[in-house]
């Protein structure tokens, strides 16, 4: 009996030590995306035999504190597909495969991130691979064609980006730019400065759910970049990229500002015979410079030389074509090159990231040209399993030499006031050397002054550009410091903290041989009896310098919550604080008298009296213009925002942010008014009522909220100090009242969105709705004048804007030949709701879709014009409407319109756009073309002026050629006749008529882009990659009949037009591990 019990006992130690070592003490595992190697968070992993469930961190890490040796382990998260995989002990790292075909699941916001499939609002990403798709050194440029929500202005210098229309009237000065985020803080810097290829992923936030956390900076949409970085784990990896761009010398034969030089100098013969002339010819005071044909008509007048002499001249200028002596003298193919070299890697404790880039561009304008050094470098340490130190170093230095500012119609020549060089000037002659143009004075006054000993006079543009130096300099430092602490398996905290510093330095050095400088000594010399010269502003070049600075600090502490309950319930959270300071300072100063060598000028001039000029008159010494400014602005702000979820089903999302500055008076200081968004999502497709299985994935999601718009405006009361122009003396003025209740702008969002994925996960894809209603929008409002003032700056204003998203991408072709379509389509529509400051109705005229015009009711860059009625077939006349009936009383159609008796066309802004991209491959050959459209908007065409002295000055139009001459003209042509004496109304009405309107829609083919992957089985290199891109290919069709291309017409500025042109490249990226 005994012996029995004590073989029970050993064999039930036995099974308790079978037993013990069937089972591990803790297990510590790791979920990442099978694509991109990024954690997972929130992954279900269960073990198949106890059923005991856990939840992966946002590091992707899960831990079971017991596992069988035998047991499975079964994985499960949005929007991947499910994995089952046998327990190993030394497997620590498990792969989730994308369902969807989204290998970018996570968002990035700035302040967390978040799997896509748990965000309510809406979003925009852009992954690496298509970040680099575009061959350009702007990241934003790699943006356009591919990205929902997303408008960019080709002829606008106010805003160059939109997302999803504009948010403020921008009425005090320009803040309608989205905001751009680098690595989680606001970058001040120009974005020129940040180099593609550092760049991982794009997101843009678009609603009040998305951008809400960024408070009063978030109305105009948020554009996120994320730089790449090292991974733990990771052996060194080496990426080198090189691309070599090409693009097209421009085609100055397009421009519609241009005028032959054979009709050129009929109208100027045509105003000879006038007399047009005869008082600028018999100035003696003046010496106003007049064009060589006006000098020949001149000279032939006095007998000076035959009629047969001025004909054989005339027709040697009328040969003479001045876009040829641009494209030869003036403009040249454009080239780009750009290298990156990357280095990245990582232990279990350490990973890092190195990476540097250089660009060397030669301009499309001679002379000119621009290269910029990029270096980061990125670390993460884990100094324990809870403290992780990020540390980061970002610096740019870009040299830009820009001395050739001469671009087409840009030369102005200061002949009988004109804006506008005349067509038959030659900048060289057959053996290349230099020719003067007329400028400022009459040849035959310098020939005069010259022979007397004045330093020559004449303009000469080849040398203008040898002799000037202009060069800015760029430097951009960002530094970052991070700790994240985790305290348990809820709470992280965070303290990040990020100093920029950009400096600016621009030179712009005329020598003494310039035109600028001879001029300013020439007119202030003094000549004696004896021939002996006294210059009163000294002998030398001039010397122009800007000098800049952008200082700004962030410190930035959140924590960090996540729960689980079940496998029900989640919960995430964040809140934290920031505060932030912005310091800018300015300095400019001039300086008369430089001398490179030395480096120095003379100061002690006379300033203060007026002194004789040359050829006529008195005049001040232009003041040294020194100016000095600092600008210190303040920040802070509080935020939070949690996300609920129910059964991975149901979606809850709040976010909150108030933000307080020294922008403002202390009354809105005081009373500080949240922002705030509220969002919801239904995975409907998960119900157990849905049974559609051609549609597996169908997710409904609506936001609400409201965004801010800090647009920095006076708030007290400001002088401005400086120096009179005429007695040199100090004097101030009132430059705006006192607004101690100025607030920020607000933007009220509700968006509602689709998500889906059909037949298979072939066709995937979202459409959303939105609207956005701008209210408390800055503006000038008016005030009574015994108030000393005539405008405050107040919140008066409002817009809404409202619009339609689609995105579409579907799987044609699944096999050896992969083809990919997606499809963006956008539709928007805006208008004014309140706007307390009037008009004249010229303004609505002037309107050319570039610019913003606030009338209530209408789009907020809308196209206005008086109705035309034709033109009179017996002499010419353009005819309107006065009270119903065909007029040509011009001074009364103009003084009797008002904004509801205009013709309104519509938007200036494209209402409907977006882009068709083809994305084919076939084994290790790629090829991607992309189309891109716009409709539904209008622009103002750029005519002739139909006055001939206008003509000749600054009104140089192909229109002319086409004038009414003769009855019956009116049939073919839509160009009045041209007249002489001016006649003002005329012309007015005319170039503000409907005739000249024009629709902008059209379809444009972007891009092509060609790529050969070529595997290596080398132990060192990972594969090599030849690739092409073309981009501009040009329009494949427009509405217009005149042959423009609205993205280059501006009606504001009309002296270039010159169309974007057509550009090559090729490069090669190499990967080696």
């Amino acid at each position: 009996m005994r012996c029995k019990k004590r073989v029970q006992a050993i064999l039930c130690l036995c099974l308790i030590q079978t037993i013990a070592f069937s089972q591990t003490s803790i297990y510590n595992g790791q979920v990442l995306n099978a694509q991109t190697k990024e954690p997972i968070p929130m992954v279900t992993v269960q073990l198949k035999s106890t059923k005991q469930v856990t939840i992966s961190d946002t590091l992707g890490r899960f831990t079971f504190k017991q596992i069988k040796a035998s047991d499975t382990l079964q994985f499960r998260a949005e929007g991947y597909s499910n994995l089952t995989i046998a327990y190993q002990p030394t497997l620590k790292q498990f792969f989730l495969i994308p369902a969807y075909g989204e290998s970018d699941v996570t968002v990035q916001t700035g302040y967390q991130s978040i799997p896509r499939e748990r965000a309510t609002g809406s979003f925009a990403v852009l992954n690496n691979e298509l970040v680099n798709r575009r061959v350009s050194s702007n990241i934003l440029d790699r943006l356009e064609g591919v990205t929902p929500g997303l408008l960019f202005g080709k002829n606008s210098a106010e805003d160059k980006i939109n997302v999803r229309g504009r948010s403020t009237l921008g009425v005090i000065n320009n803040q309608a730019n989205p905001l751009i985020v680098l690595d989680n803080f606001p970058y001040e810097g120009e974005l020129n400065s940040i180099n593609p290829n550092d760049i991982e992923t794009i997101t843009v936030l678009k609603d009040a759910a998305a951008a809400s956390i960024w408070g009063s900076r978030s109305a105009n949409g948020v554009i996120v970049i994320t730089t790449k970085k090292g991974k733990f784990n990771q052996p060194l990896q080496i990426e080198f990229n090189q691309n070599f761009t090409v693009t097209d010398a421009p085609d100055l034969q397009y421009s519609r500002n241009y005028l032959p030089s054979k009709d050129y100098i009929e109208a100027e013969r045509f105003l000879f015979n006038q007399g047009f002339y005869n008082s600028t010819l018999n100035n003696t005071t003046t010496r106003t410079a007049v064009t060589p044909v006006v000098e020949l008509l001149n000279q032939q007048r006095l007998n000076r030389i035959s009629l047969a002499e001025l004909e054989q001249e005339l027709n040697t200028l009328n040969s003479y074509d001045i876009r040829d002596q641009y494209s030869k003298h003036l403009y040249r193919r454009e080239q780009r090159q750009q290298y990156a070299l990357q280095l990245q890697g990582g232990s279990a404790q350490h990973s890092y990231i190195f990476s540097m880039g250089y660009d060397k561009n030669l301009d499309r304008l001679v002379a000119n040209q621009n290269d910029r050094l990029t270096l980061q470098t990125q670390q993460s340490i884990k100094i324990s399993k809870a403290l992780e130190l990020n540390t980061s170093i970002y610096y740019m230095n870009s040299i830009i030499d820009h001395p050739n500012n001469f671009g087409f119609r840009s030369l102005n020549q200061s002949h009988i006031n004109s804006s506008q060089i005349y067509p038959y000037a030659r900048f060289a002659d057959e053996n290349g050397n230099p020719l003067a143009t007329e400028r400022n004075f009459r040849s035959t006054y310098l020939d005069s002054v010259e022979r007397l000993g004045f330093l020559p006079w004449r303009f000469k543009l080849l040398d203008e550009i040898t002799n000037t130096e202009n060069r800015t300099q760029v430097r951009n430092l960002i530094t970052r410091l991070g700790l994240r602490y985790r305290i348990n398996n809820r709470f992280i905290i965070e303290l990040n903290y990020q100093q920029e510093y950009q400096s600016f330095e621009n030179d712009i050095l005329r020598t003494a041989e310039t035109f600028h400088a001879r001029n300013l000594v020439n007119r202030f010399s003094v000549r004696s009896a004896n021939g002996a010269f006294n210059y009163p502003v000294p002998l030398g070049g001039t010397l122009d310098q800007t000098r800049t600075t952008l200082n700004s600090q962030n410190l930035r502490g959140q924590l960090n919550y996540q729960e689980f309950f079940s496998t029900d319930h989640s919960i995430n959270a964040i809140t934290g604080f920031e505060i932030r300071q912005r310091k800018s300072t300015s300095l400019t100063r001039n300086v008369l008298g430089y001398e490179k060598l030395n480096g120095i000028g003379r100061g002690n001039l006379n300033y203060q009296n007026t002194l004789p000029v040359h050829p006529f008159g008195n005049a001040l010494i232009p003041s040294p213009n020194s100016n000095e400014s600092e600008v210190l602005n303040r920040f802070i702000s509080f935020y939070a925002n949690a996300g609920y979820q129910y059964k991975k089903r149901y979606l809850l999302n709040i976010s909150v942010r108030s933000d307080g500055a020294n922008l403002f008076g202390v009354k809105t200081n005081e009373k500080i008014v949240p922002l705030w968004s509220a969002g919801i999502g239904w995975e409907i497709s998960k119900e157990n009522f849905y049974n559609v299985n051609w549609l597996p994935y169908l997710k409904f999601r609506a936001t609400y909220g409201f965004n801010g718009n800090a647009v920095n405006a006076n708030t007290l009361l400001t002088a401005r100090y400086g120096n009179s122009s005429f007695s040199g003396l100090p004097n101030a003025f009132l430059s705006s009242a006192p607004n101690p209740q100025l607030r920020w702008e607000r933007v009220k969002t509700i968006n509602l969105g689709l998500d889906f994925s059909a037949f298979n996960n072939t066709i995937m894809g979202s459409i959303e709705w939105y609207s956005k209603k701008g209210i408390d929008l800055i503006q000038n409002q008016e005030l009574p004048t015994s108030t000393g003032f005539t405008i405050l700056n107040g919140n008066g204003a409002a817009t809404l804007t409202r619009g339609i998203e689609l995105q579409v991408t579907a799987k044609i072709l699944t096999k050896k030949l992969k083809w990919n379509t997606t499809i963006i389509a956008n539709t928007l529509r805006d208008k004014v709701l309140a706007f307390e400051q009037k008009y004249l109705p010229t303004v609505f005229i002037k309107a050319s879709g570039a610019n913003l015009i606030a009338a209530v009711g209408k789009p907020l860059f809308g196209i206005w014009s008086y109705p035309f009625a034709g033109i009179d077939p017996t002499n010419g006349d353009p005819m309107g409407f006065l009270n119903g009936t065909t007029s040509k009383n011009y001074a009364s159609i103009l003084g009797n319109v008002n904004p509801d008796s205009l013709l309104f066309h519509g938007s200036g802004r494209p209402t409907f756009y977006g882009s068709i991209r083809q994305d084919l491959s076939y084994k290790n050959f790629s090829f991607s073309f992309n189309i891109s459209y716009k409709t539904g908007y209008y622009f103002r065409v750029t005519s002739t002026s139909l006055n001939y002295s206008d003509v000749v000055s600054f009104s140089q139009n192909v229109d002319f050629i086409n004038r009414w001459q003769k009855p019956g003209d009116e049939i073919k042509s839509n160009v009045p006749s041209i007249v002489f004496p001016i006649n003002t109304f005329r012309n007015n009405f005319y170039n503000g008529s409907s005739v000249l309107v024009e629709s902008g829609d059209h379809i444009r083919l972007q891009d092509i882009r060609m790529a050969y992957l070529l595997n290596l089985k080398n132990n060192h290199v990972s594969h090599l990659e030849f690739y092409s891109y073309i981009n501009n290919l040009g329009i494949l069709w427009k509405a217009n009949k005149k042959g423009i291309d609205p993205d280059t017409n501006d009606a504001q500025n009309a002296s270039d037009n010159i169309l974007p042109m057509r550009s090559f490249s090729i490069g090669v990226k190499l990967h080696l591990k």
